[in-house]
């Protein structure tokens, strides 16, 4: 719902509702760092009122260790999929 109304992401991010799914960044499984990824992506869109406080809570931290982490992986950066780790 984050994607297509910035109330929408503003009010999950001021209910403290973005630190787990920053959290989620640093999990173990690809998948669900891809999917971690792409709702902060998602959320963090909408400008610095959102972006702010995701950075605030690691979020950009979180993205570049996992982009250090995917080893052999790369990330997809596509707007269908985006921060998904796939096979090289």
């Amino acid at each position: 719902m984050s994607t297509f109304k910035a109330v929408i992401a503003k009010a999950v991010v001021d209910a403290g509702a973005g630190q787990p799914v920053v959290d989620a960044l640093a999990h173990e499984d690809f998948e669900v760092v891809g999917a971690a990824a792409w709702a902060v992506e998602q959320m963090a869109q909408h400008g610095e009122s959102v972006a702010g406080p995701l950075i605030e809570q690691g979020a950009l931290k979180q993205l570049v260790d996992a982009t250090t982490r995917c080893g052999r992986l790369r990330l997809l950066c596509t707007p269908l999929a985006s921060g998904v780790c796939i096979v090289d």
